[in-house]
């Protein structure tokens, strides 16, 4: 298990204040299920107070499966919400180590 505290600088000029700073924190869990099964799970919430107004709220999860030495597969799933909108993220992923 971990927690994190986290500062954030956003610069862009798609903002209205062309900048947002905040903070906020992260805690995750890291489990090693098997020998080859692994995941982590995390939820994140940021606030940033100067600069254009906006929260940022994250649940990820991931799983790995080794499959040998030099390769696994991962899966990604992240729900977020910013900027008022919310979305989902999953990508499937064949790492090849070399």
């Amino acid at each position: 298990m971990y927690v994190f505290l986290e500062p954030a600088v956003y610069l862009s000029d798609s903002l209205d204040s062309n900048y947002m700073l905040g903070a906020g924190n992260s805690i995750g869990l890291l489990s090693q299920w098997t020998k080859n099964w692994r995941s982590q799970n995390e939820a994140k919430q940021l606030h940033y107070f100067l600069g254009q107004d906006n929260n940022l709220s994250q649940f990820t999860a991931k799983a790995a499966y080794t499959l040998n030495e030099v390769s696994a597969l991962k899966l990604c799933f992240v729900r977020s919400r910013e900027f008022k909108q919310s979305w989902n993220e999953i990508n499937f992923q064949f790492q090849l180590f070399f």
